[in-house]
């Protein structure tokens, strides 16, 4: 409201002013009737008058009818005796002639009407209408807005001759009234009309002005009106186009925006003018405002142009008048109308916010161009509107766009306006260049915090505008903004993060692609931004610092490559003379101040080639205070952007600064290097690739590169340690990356052959000798690992293994390029083989054996192997090596051959495996294996008579041995080795040579013995593998004869200690480094026990997974930011458990096959006896029964250790999955991480495979167990993804494992024990249905064919025998309902047998269902019986996936056509649905507690579904007629049962006619007298309010005048029932019903259909709050209740303030400024409420509220006006017990005195009302049956 308020307002508790008291309308109408029986010819006059009335039909059906009583009304009027005072029963001739008055009656009839007006008005004069104005002027009031021509004259005749005419007093009350009536009038300025309608609004002003004070009256009233009816404002309009005066000071005359002599007050002002705004400013205001708003364009156009001809920016009102939110409002509503896009509302609003234009303006352009006049403005100074702007617009503008932009609305549509504003804002650069730089940061905050916690599809529709808006700003002004912005952010003493990541926000979301932002401002502005960051000694805030670096790297991303290639005019050393980093920042500056003025002729201050030399050298002078400063992320974030820097600027960088960058990088280096700290990898990687960015070729930059290339590889290899392995791969990828950047210097090789020496001073630091020795190997084949791929095929575990991805697709030259890098490391680990006593021997005997790329290691030493020994044979050096001796080729031979023996010496099967894989041909068509070729080779050696070869013959002959006793001699065996040895031999003794005969003699017996027997030894076979340490990667899915396995069990006990020690060596930490070790010894004695493995199983295996979650849990912490230094790669320490799991494992589960032979198996291994053997072996045999539960156990054992491993795997492959979603995930390690999880993923689904293919049904109910523990989550989904890519779980070996142990859990005795469950695992067989009914959904529907023959044969079984099903009938129901999904989905087999076989089942299944479960199980669902098992909740239970009947069925209704293939079978399902779900919670005595949301939900949608079935028609009829449905919760009315009511009525249209036909008019004839009697009165009462209230329901459950085709018979019903007495049946007590129904009527007809019912409205009402005024004979009459309810339907009219209505407002309330600012002088207040409350405080005995029935507030916390009334007040009970004068006094009065200040308030807050509170406030009120009479 305005800033100060008159002493008049009025006081939120009135008291006495000291005015006359009122004259209530009881006491005017006593004295009349006094009047009556006085005068015997006044009596026989109002008899007359009576009869006359009383002939008046209900309803009647015709005009004619109207005019013939109209006729007789006037006819009886006219005989009025001479000198007659006052109109006999003038209330109801007032409500007649109201009737007469409808709308929808021709014009003839209100002609009529009119005519017996004029004759009353004219017969008793202007006194008697002046008493008697409350009851004529309702009738009259809404006639223009529907009188024809003919109609009009008279109307205008009755406001010129008679209401006009009355005194001011007692016009005030009515005047808004009146003015609404006469707006429709005004409407069209060109009608015949027009102007008798404004001399009549005229003279209504006149005849307040002409009274002292109230001049202003007129003028605040008409403001109310446009603000309050929409509908009227173009008449509003109309007639203050013509009369408002002008706001403006015309005292003095000044130029345009010259405003420093300007009065700060309104005495510049004519009084008339002051007048119009008194004594509430703000109502002007808003009448601006909600013209503005209307959605009429016309209507805005209008009021926009008198905004700017009658009220402009600079009046003294706008100025000094009212406070700065009026005006925010008023600004607020006028750039409402740029959402139109019209340009003539746009060039209107210009006009207000800039002022008039210039004379100089008006002689030149029409328009303001901003490309023409804006450069003149710069040289010439600011024009004078952009003065007017800035100093009156523009600070109430930006105000109300930042309130805009703040806004916590949710809808998209509201969150886009102001950018749609802005947007045509930035038409004008006058206004976008002054407020951009204010709005435009907070606009692009609002989108992006919308972004955080909006859906995608708003905030889709929301970046729309935003990015429209950011495309319509200029781009120099964007960037200002932007500079602004970091220069604040620099200048504080820490930076703000969020600003920070605001800005780039920014540039990730919106096109800065534009040539002028990246060729021009994105450079200028990185170069501020790293002036500004220079001297960061000074900071000590390294995270503020840092924000600002990525802020600077994001704008380098932006900048262009083809930047850095422009040439410039001038050198680049004289661009860096010219401008030095503080002239450039000044010149930067100075670039973007001018923006607001809108200068653009200033050009950049700095060239591209000045602004890249700029950039270079400052970046470089980051860098190295970054690098003084620390070494940490705050260095390597400098360096990163200094090398983005070079990249998109490809130019020599300034030579002193690079120098000095690079000594002082290679002096912390090679310092950092000597002290062995280390540095972490991002700093590393951003050294390397500043090193691949700057390389020089001059012979400084070249040694200065060497330099750092030999610490930075040093350095990397600390990285490459076990103990560090979070970098690993990307460790390796660096030092790849310098042998690129250093090639063809050998500098690379050099430093890694310096790593792999033994006693280089680098390795002493960490421990003696054999301590660095062992680092140095582990180091190299973390190295090797990630270097080379690994080798596609078989692996070492005999699962397949494909290429690693971790490294790209790497080229196969550059893997051979990598090979023979690394080759002569690898030697060096090769030749630890030869010393076993050094620690070193153990570490790489077994990386060597498990190699996965060792085939191509012997692919190249045979190739070399090859060549040397063909150079030798032509006494020649090898091929590029010129003048390399004999002696020395012989030498190298004899240390592959060394090399050769080490490897196969200590190999395991895999690296036998290797050997034979080498393909060493010639030829693709002529293979031969690496072995045979090996054999040849050394044979020929051996052959070799030279005296230089004697090294040679013994290397021969030693590898020679150990591969005829190899396991792989089987596959030489063709080629004759003992001929050749024997010929050897001869050689040897006929040449008497004695070195070799014991060698070749034992060579020669293993070579006859291989060619004797044929096969010494099997072909490397799964059978053979077992025997070595691959036996414990053997799959357990292979088909094993059974002679294979050891059947005879061992007699051999194990030691009692060898459990508990392995348990304590794979729990000890100390044991991680030798956890390989550890699992060949257990692979080794696990063959050696059998049945001794079963006691220890469990333990052993808890151990092994308890050890596996903590490493698992290592492994993820290593993914985050925080980690700490490990002592063990957790990723090797896994697959070295899960090895060990899946041996111990296959151990068992062999040990229990075994168990589980037939005894006549073990009886052949028994040997024959005499008697004594049979007595004993029929002693010690071992019982049958015994020997069942034994196995039992074993096997249950077995199964739990299954259950913990899948547990185990489970988790392992749900994160490797999804490593990202790792809290506090570090992407620095990214690709070590998903190394690791490729490894792991790869691991565990290959033993999960395996314990699939032996124990499906196992392994699947643990599977079920993690899904239904999981919920919804992710992991539940990676159960899925998990059996999709398993080899050996198709949907075809799945499903019947389902169905087994869904069927264990329900009928186990179905089943044959083979296919049984253990149930070791607890899940319910609601849990496993559940899982079936999720596989399915998940699996793909052209996999239908695989399951359809299970899945309708278990269905088929469970309609057999249902009742064992009945707990899962829900799940099965919904089974076939996605089944028949899934068959519409495909065309896989005969559609049409199959659907209707679908059908069968379906039917026979919800048959089965009502059969087996009773109806009160209907709405519960599987969680409740989880829960009360103990078992978790599965999360389940949203609306979409519940699995309760009614939830199940209500989903299969509506897609019932899908499932059901005729309309017979829809209708019998709908049948029986209702018959067998509804009718039992219907008809139940619990109801309607026994009617769920699921009910009404199922109802709702079996009513859409078959619409005309009779069957659930039927059913909720009866429900509707059962009073008991009356006393439902109001959420569940609200929410479910209107919607259905709705349905059910919609197809029906005589059920109201039904309802009225109920509903009979109270009568008092035939009436007994006794109890009889009141019984039946009572009984009438109960049925009409159940009625009513029927009725009412109806109304709020259909959609907005639905049932308009009633409102005659909703009138006549209202008539009649009104009328009801205290002793009529039924009686006055259904009158609060009757309130009720009136409250409905206004919620369920718009207002112009509610015309006909008004005068009904107004004239119950007012009989309801009038009876507060008259004896206690008149309580019986209207009771507390039903005054109450009257009360509230007040209280709903005054909040929804319909525009029929407010023709009558001022009956009840004070509706103008009176009611909050009193008129002085004696004033009597002529609103019904106010006199009621000033007589209930007259008559009470006290002035305080005693009950709290109101509100504290006007708006809810929304900003929605609300009910003043509350419902939670006072209970029933007390209401109805209280006396008639407590009631009112500490009830009725406190609502009734603030009901007018209540309405008042909430218009001028121009809040929408809340119409949710009144639909919920009155169905409380029909629910409350302590209303109804018992």
């Amino acid at each position: 409201m305005s800033r100060e308020l008159t002493g008049g307002r009025r006081s939120t508790s009135p008291v006495s002013s000291g005015r006359s008291s009122p004259v209530p309308r009881a006491e005017r109408r006593a004295v009349e009737d006094e009047l009556y029986r006085a005068d015997k010819s006044l009596r026989r006059y109002g008899a007359l008058i009576e009869r006359a009335v009383n002939s008046w039909d209900t309803a009647p059906q015709e005009w004619a009818d109207y005019i013939a009583f109209l006729a007789r009304l006037l006819k009886a009027i006219q005989s009025h005796p001479k000198d007659a005072p006052v109109l006999p029963h003038t209330e109801d001739v007032a409500y007649k002639l109201a009737q007469c008055l409808n709308p929808l009656l021709p014009s003839g009839v209100h002609q009529k009407a009119l005519e017996v007006y004029t004759n009353i008005f004219q017969t008793f004069g202007l006194e008697y209408l002046s008493r008697h104005l409350p009851s004529y002027l309702p009738g009259l009031a809404p006639v223009f807005t529907f009188a024809s021509l003919s109609v009009r004259p008279a109307v205008y005749t009755l406001f010129e001759q008679y209401i006009i005419k009355l005194p001011t007093s007692d016009l005030r009350p009515a005047t808004k009234a009146l003015l609404l009536c006469l707006l429709p009038a005004l409407e069209e300025e060109t009608s015949e009309d027009f102007g008798r309608a404004l001399i009549v609004v005229e003279s209504l002003q006149e005849t307040f002005d002409s009274e002292d004070g109230q001049t202003g009256f007129f003028w605040q009233t008409l403001f109310l009106c446009v603000v309050t009816s929409p509908s009227r404002r173009q008449g509003a309009l109309n007639c203050l186009t013509r009369r408002l005066p002008k706001f403006i000071n015309r005292s003095i005359e000044q130029p345009i925006g010259s405003m420093a002599t300007e009065p700060h007050d309104l005495d510049g002002l004519s009084e008339d003018v002051k007048a119009v705004i008194s004594p509430e400013p703000g109502l002007l205001i808003r009448c601006f405002a909600a013209g503005l708003w209307d959605i009429n364009p016309l209507v805005q156009r209008g009021f926009l142009e008198l905004l700017v001809t009658h009220l402009p920016l600079s009046s003294p009102v706008l100025r000094h008048g009212i406070d700065g939110k009026d005006l925010d409002l008023l600004v607020s509503a006028a750039t409402s109308v740029l959402l139109r896009k019209d340009m003539g509302l746009n060039r209107r609003l210009w006009s207000w916010l800039l002022g008039p234009e210039s004379k100089l303006a008006t002689t030149g352009s029409p328009s303001s161009s901003p490309t023409t006049d804006r450069t003149d403005k710069g040289a010439t100074g600011l024009s004078s509107q952009h003065q007017y702007f800035q100093r009156l617009a523009r600070p109430s503008l930006t105000r109300c766009l930042l309130t805009m932009f703040s806004s916590v609305d949710e809808n998209p549509a509201t969150r886009s306006r102001p950018f749609r504003i802005c947007s045509s804002l930035m038409d004008r650069w006058e206004i976008g260049g002054s407020i951009m730089p204010d709005v435009f940061l907070p606009a692009m905050k609002s989108v992006h915090v919308f972004s955080g916690v909006a859906p995608t599809t708003a905030v889709a529709e929301v970046q729309r505008s935003a990015s429209l808006f950011f495309d319509g700003v200029e781009a120099k002004l964007i960037w200002a903004i932007f500079i602004g912005k970091i220069q604040s952010v620099i200048e504080l003493s820490s930076t703000d993060p969020s600003k920070v990541g605001l800005l780039i926000w920014i540039l990730e979301k919106f096109n800065i692609q534009d040539e002028e932002m990246v060729n021009v401002h994105i450079p200028l502005t990185t170069l501020y931004l790293l002036g500004k960051l220079d001297d960061l000694r000074s900071r000590e805030h390294a995270s503020g610092v840092q924000h600002a670096l990525q802020l600077a790297r994001v704008l380098v991303e932006l900048m262009p490559s083809r930047t850095g290639d422009r040439k410039s005019d001038k050198p680049q050393a004289d661009a860096e003379e010219t401008f030095g980093k503080e002239a450039a920042l000044r010149a930067i500056t100075e670039f973007y101040s001018d923006v607001q003025q809108g200068i653009e002729t200033t050009p950049p201050p700095l060239d591209c080639a000045a602004t890249e030399s700029l950039l270079m050298q400052m970046a470089a002078i980051v860098t190295l205070q970054a690098l003084d400063t620390s070494t940490g992320i705050l260095f390597h974030s400098c360096l990163d952007l200094f090398v983005a820097i070079q990249v998109k600027a490809p130019k020599e960088p300034n030579a002193s600064t690079t120098d000095d960058l690079d000594d002082k990088l290679v002096e912390m280096l090679e310092v950092v290097a000597a002290s062995r700290q280390g540095l972490e990898l991002q700093t590393l990687s951003s050294i390397v690739a500043y090193i691949a960015a700057t390389k020089r070729d001059n012979a400084t930059g070249k040694n200065t590169f060497l330099r750092m290339v030999s610490s930075l590889a040093e350095l990397l290899w600390q990285h490459l340690s076990p103990s560090t392995p979070k970098y690993h791969v990307e460790a390796a990828r660096l030092l790849w990356q310098l042998e690129t950047i250093a090639a063809p210097e050998e500098v690379f090789e050099v430093a890694l052959l310096g790593f792999m020496q033994p006693l280089d001073g680098t390795m002493l630091h960490s421990g003696n000798f054999q301590d660095a020795r062992e680092e140095t190997v582990r180091r190299f084949t973390v190295l090797w690992d990630h270097s080379i791929p690994l080798q596609i095929g078989a692996g070492p575990s005999g699962q397949s293994r494909r290429a690693s991805s971790l490294l790209g697709v790497i080229d196969p030259v550059h893997v051979a390029y990598r090979t023979q890098l690394l080759a002569e490391s690898f030697s060096r680990v090769v030749d630890l083989l030869r010393e076993p006593s050094c620690q070193a021997y153990e570490v790489a005997k077994r990386w060597l054996g498990n190699l996965p790329s060792l085939g191509s290691i012997f692919g190249l030493m045979f190739t070399r192997f090859q060549a040397l020994v063909g150079a030798h044979r032509s006494s020649r050096g090898v091929i590029g090596t010129e003048g390399r001796s004999s002696t020395e080729t012989a030498r190298e031979v004899a240390y592959i051959l060394a090399q050769l023996e080490s490897i196969l010496k200590d190999g395991t099967d895999w690296t036998w495996e290797c050997i034979v894989a080498v393909d060493t041909g010639d030829a693709e068509d002529n293979p031969q294996s690496g072995l045979t070729s090996l054999m040849q080779q050394c044979i020929w050696l051996l052959n070799d008579q030279r005296s230089s070869t004697k090294q040679l013959h013994r290397g021969s002959v030693a590898l020679m041995q150990i591969i005829l006793d190899g396991p792989a001699a089987v596959e030489i065996r063709d080629l004759r080795i003992d001929e050749s040895l024997l010929e050897r031999m001869v050689i040897s003794l006929r040449d008497q040579d004695a070195t070799l005969q014991s060698p070749l003699l034992q060579l020669i017996t293993a070579a006859i013995r291989l060619r004797v027997k044929g096969e010494i030894t099997k072909p490397v076979t799964e059978a053979r593998r077992r025997s070595s340490l691959a036996d414990r990667r053997r799959s357990l899915a292979a088909v094993r004869p059974i002679e294979t396995i050891n059947t005879a069990p061992s007699t051999i006990t194990p030691p009692p200690q060898l459990m508990p020690t392995l348990q304590v060596a794979f729990a000890s930490s100390s044991a991680r480094l030798f956890l390989e070790q550890w699992v060949a010894f257990l692979s080794t004695i696990l063959p050696t026990f059998a049945s001794a493995i079963f006691p220890s199983l469990l333990p052993l295996v808890e151990t092994l997974c308890t050890q596996l979650e903590s490493m698992f849990a290592e492994l993820v912490a290593l993914t985050t930011a925080e980690v700490s230094r490990a002592s063990f790669s957790p990723d090797i320490g896994i697959v070295c458990l899960l090895d060990a799991l899946e041996m111990t494992l296959a151990r068992a589960h062999d040990c229990l096959a075994l168990e589980g032979q037939p005894e006549e198996a073990t009886k052949l291994q028994v040997p024959s006896g005499g008697f004594l053997s049979s007595v004993a072996s029929g002693v010690f045999k071992v019982q049958g029964p015994p020997s069942r539960m034994a196995h039992a156990n074993s096997r249950l054992t077995v199964v739990l250790a299954f259950q913990d491993t899948i547990r185990c795997c489970l988790k392992i492959w749900t994160w490797s999955n999804n490593t990202t979603a790792t809290e506090g995930y570090d992407k620095s390690s990214s690709a070590t991480t998903a190394c690791n999880a490729l490894r792991l993923r790869n691991k565990t689904r290959y033993l999960l495979e395996q314990m699939f293919a032996v124990e499906p049904l196992e392994t699947l109910e643990v599977m079920i167990d993690y899904w239904s523990c999981s919920g919804q989550t992710e992991p539940a989904a990676t159960t899925f993804s998990l059996l999709q890519v398993m080899q050996s779980s198709r949907p075809k070996h799945v499903l019947p494992v389902i169905l087994d142990s869904l069927c264990s859990r329900v009928v186990p005795s179905g089943l044959p024990p083979v296919r049984q469950s253990s149930q070791a695992t607890e899940i319910t067989a609601n849990q496993a249905a559940l899982f079936l009914l999720a596989y399915l959904r998940s699996m793909e529907d052209d996999a239908l064919d695989e399951v359809w023959a299970d899945s309708s044969a278990f269905i088929k079984d469970v309609l057999a025998n249902p009742l064992p099903y009945r707990h899962i009938m829900p799940i099965l129901l919904a089974l076939v309902h996605l089944l028949a999904q899934k068959i519409g989905n495909t065309n896989y087999g005969d559609q049409k047998r199959m659907r209707k076989d679908l059908a069968d089942m379906f039917q026979k299944l919800l048959a089965a269902t009502f059969t087996t479960l009773s109806p009160d199980n209907f709405a519960r669902t599987f969680e409740d019986e989880t829960i009360q098992d103990g078992l978790p909740d599965t999360g389940t239970t949203d609306a979409t996936n519940r699995m309760d009947v009614l939830s199940v069925l209500q989903r299969a209704v509506v897609d019932l056509d899908t499932v059901l293939d005729s309309t017979d079978r829809v209708a019998t399902v709908i049948t029986s649905i209702s018959n067998s779900v509804l009718s039992p919670a219907f008809n139940a005595k619990t109801f309607p507690s026994s009617v769920s949301p699921e009910h009404l939900d199922l109802l709702l949608a079996m009513s859409k579904r078959a619409p005309t079935s009779k069957a659930w028609r039927k059913e909720l009829t009866e429900a509707f007629n059962n009073p008991r449905l009356l006393t439902s919760p109001v959420y569940l009315l609200q929410t479910h049962w209107l919607p259905v009511l709705h349905q059910w009525s919609a197809r029906d249209k005589d059920r109201m006619s039904e309802l009225f036909s109920r509903l009979t008019a109270p009568t008092t004839a035939g009436l007994m007298f006794g109890v009889g009697a009141n019984a039946a009165r009572l009984e009438a009462d109960r049925r009409t309010q159940l009625n009513l209230r029927r009725v009412c329901l109806l109304l709020l459950a259909s959609p907005l005048d639905t049932w308009v085709t009633h409102l005659r018979d909703f009138d006549e019903k209202l008539v009649e029932l009104f009328e009801a007495t205290s002793s009529s049946s039924p009686s006055s007590a259904i009158k609060a019903d009757l309130y009720m129904l009136c409250r409905a009527l206004t919620l369920a007809f718009s207002g112009t259909q509610l015309s006909p019912l008004w005068p009904t409205i107004n004239a119950n009402l007012q009989s309801a709050l009038t009876s507060l005024l008259r004896g206690p004979l008149d309580g019986h009459t209207f009771t507390n209740i039903s005054i109450l309810q009257a009360c509230k339907l007040l209280d709903q009219l005054v909040l929804l303030s319909p525009e029929e209505f407010q023709l009558h407002e001022w009956l009840f309330i004070a509706d103008t400024v009176d009611a909050v600012y009193q008129p002085s002088g004696q004033y009597a207040t002529s609103a019904l409420a106010d006199q009621v409350a000033d007589v209930l405080r007259l008559n009470g005995t006290g002035d305080q509220q005693v009950l709290g029935t109101l509100g504290g507030t006007n708006t809810e916390a929304d900003g929605q006006r609300r009910l003043l009334l509350q419902d939670d007040a006072l209970p029933t009970d007390d209401i109805k017990a209280m006396d008639r004068e407590d009631f009112g006094r500490t009830v009725l009065r406190p609502f009734l005195s603030q009901l007018g200040i209540h309405a008042y308030e909430g218009t001028y807050t121009m809040e929408p009302p809340t119409s949710e509170a009144c639909y919920a406030s009155l169905l409380k009120d029909l629910t409350d049956m302590n209303t109804v009479v018992a």
